[in-house]
Order: C-alpha cells, then sequence, then structure tokens
C-alpha cells in the first residue's frame, strides 16, 4: 500500500511542481539551483536500493530549504525527521507543509499526514533543557523496544532548549570540552512535559604549574656520577677481598714451608701435608690477584666516570620555588521532484 501511495505521491508533486515553475506564485519562495540540488540528492538517499538513508537525506532537505524556503520540501524534510524520530521537527514541518500547501495537496496526501501528526503529538513528550555552563551539545539515545537505539545529537545549548521527542526510555548526555559528561536517564510517558538542568563539573579544575623538566646534561650528569659510585664500591670490594686472599696465600705458603722446609726428603705424611698447604696457597694467590685486578680495573672506571661527566649549569641545579595556581512506522513517502 506505501509503494504505491509512494508512486501515486511522486506523479502528484511531480504535476505541482512544474506547473510552480511554469508560472510561480508571487509568494512562492524563488527555487535556486543549489537548493534544487540538494532536494534531488534527499529524494535518491530515500530511494537507495539498499534502502533508505533517512539521516543524510534529512541533511539534503535540510540544506534544500535552508537556501530556499519553499513549502514543498516541507514533506520530505518531516517525513525524514519522522523517521529519525526527531518528532518535534517532524510536527513543525508537516504543519507548515499543510497550511502553506493548501489547495495544491491531494486530499489522500493530506489525510495521511495528518494522521501522522496525531500520532506523533500524542506520543511525544516536552523536555526543557539547559546547560552550565552553557555551549554544550546533547547527544539524546533512545533505547528501541526492537532494534538498536535511535540517537540523535542536539546543541549547543547557549539558552534552555526546547525539545518534543518520543516517549519511552531515554538517556541524554551533556558534553562540553574540558568538561565531564553528564548523563540523565528518564523514562518518559506520552504527554509529559520534564525539565533538567545539566551541571556540569570542569574535567582538571586546579592542576599545579609544573616545574620545567631538568635539562639532559643535569640528568646525564646524575646518571654518570651514580655509576661512578657504584664503580668505586665494586673497586674497593675488589680490593679488600684481594688483600684477604693474599692473607690466606701468605698464611698456606708459610705452613707449607714449616711442614717440610726444604719442600723435598720429606716423610711421607709430611710430604702429602706439604703439598695440600701449597695447592691452598696457589688457589688463594690466583684469587688475589682476580681481586686486585677487579678493583683496580673498577676504581679506575670510577674515576673515569666522576671526572668526564657533564656538570649542570648553576640554574638547573638550583632549587626553585613555583607557585601553584587554582582555579513504530508511520506515514507516507513523500519524494518527488523540486
Amino acid at each position: 500500500m506505501l509503494t504505491r501511495y509512494r508512486s501515486r505521491l511522486s506523479a502528484v508533486l511531480l504535476g505541482i511542481c512544474v506547473a510552480t515553475v511554469a508560472a510561480p506564485a508571487a509568494a512562492e519562495a524563488p527555487i535556486t539551483e543549489r537548493a534544487r540540488a540538494h532536494f534531488n540528492a534527499g529524494v535518491n538517499l530515500l530511494q537507495d536500493p539498499e534502502g533508505p538513508r533517512y539521516e543524510e537525506a534529512y541533511r539534503e532537505f535540510k540544506a534544500a530549504y535552508a537556501d530556499s524556503p519553499s513549502w514543498k520540501v516541507l514533506g520530505n524534510l518531516g517525513l525524514a525527521a519522522m523517521k529519525l524520530e526527531r518528532d518535534g521537527e517532524a510536527i513543525d514541518a508537516y504543519e507548515r507543509y499543510l497550511a502553506e500547501g493548501g489547495a495544491e495537496l491531494d486530499a489522500e496526501e493530506r489525510a495521511q499526514i495528518q494522521r501522522d501528526l496525531s500520532t506523533l503529538t500524542s506520543g511525544t513528550v516536552k523536555l526543557t533543557l539547559t546547560s552550565v555552563p552553557a555551549g554544550a551539545s546533547l547527544i539524546d539515545e533512545r533505547q528501541a523496544v526492537q532494534g538498536q537505539a535511535v540517537k540523535n545529537v542536539y546543541g549547543p545549548l547557549a539558552a534552555p532548549l526546547e525539545l518534543r521527542v518520543r516517549a519511552g526510555q531515554h538517556r541524554l548526555i551533556a558534553r562540553l570540552s574540558g568538561y565531564e559528561d553528564e548523563v540523565w536517564e528518564v523514562d518518559a510517558a506520552p504527554g509529559q512535559a520534564l525539565s533538567h538542568s545539566f551541571e556540569l563539573k570542569a574535567r582538571n579544575p586546579s592542576a599545579p604549574i609544573a616545574s620545567p623538566p631538568a635539562s639532559s646534561a643535569g640528568s646525564s650528569w646524575g646518571t654518570q656520577k651514580t655509576l661512578s659510585v657504584v664503580a668505586g664500591g665494586v673497586g674497593v670490594v675488589g680490593l679488600a677481598l684481594g688483600t684477604v686472599f693474599f692473607t690466606r696465600y701468605s698464611s698456606k705458603n708459610g705452613d707449607a714451608k714449616d711442614v717440610c722446609p726444604s719442600g723435598t726428603a720429606c716423610d711421607p705424611g709430611s710430604a702429602a701435608r706439604h703439598a695440600e698447604l701449597v695447592d691452598d696457597a696457589q688457589n688463594a694467590r690466583t684469587l688475589t690477584y682476580v681481586g686486585w685486578g677487579v678493583g683496580a680495573g673498577a676504581l679506575v672506571g670510577a674515576a673515569a666516570l666522576y671526572f668526564t661527566a657533564p656538570k649542570p649549569n648553576r640554574d638547573q641545579a638550583a632549587l626553585r620555588f613555583v607557585p601553584a595556581a587554582g582555579t513504530a512506522p508511520l506515514g507516507a513517502s513523500l519524494y518527488g521532484t523540486f
């Protein structure tokens, strides 16, 4: 039924528009080529083979009406707005379409739009919304009974904004740059009149002024100095361990000489003890060389790191004080030409 009605309306609108172009009424707004292009683009979007693209068509019809405010645009604008659940805009467009179209409208078309208007007006909710501070944009999400949520964006809320939206469960989000989003959820019944003020909170109301970061030279100096201290510690430990093993070496070597002074011609028991003490002394001597070598090398490296480290500037090393500063399906399809 709707498809047959669509074709009929297209033919009627085409005849009306051609007649109007041929003999425009004195009060009729002039139709520019740009407005005609926007209107035709909107019609094409409504007739997309994969399904009507109402959101894009809505923008095209809005642009066409802004350029040439002719009543002939309002039928399609009202249809797109209704499909997007921008019910207040759909009501306004349809009412002006009926009033300004007058006797030029087909009787069946007029009856259908009147039915749509009756359905829209009986199922809308009036919202009065403000934001503090002013200027927030408003995102309205209505959870449909079936399908995805319906979302529309309004604003900015420079003054109290009055909306007529479809009854149901709405989630309204006020958003302003530099402020946290505020959400208002409401389950609105048909015919209700509700109001709400969004009190937005600054995202970072007071943040201290950060001190400038240290220069790379100062950072390098601190890091290299730390490494030199670590290397120096390793050096001291190495020298200390070397000294401990040197003492052990001297002790074992002396003990070996006491057991068998000549190192040869000793009785079997003394020879075995002498060989054991000599082995211990040799191991201690090796560890002495390792400890002293590592210790000396680490100390030399520590000195090189310390004396070659870039020194910070006085201004960079100085302590600064920086003050902190606070602070449901409806309607017929009205396509046609324009």
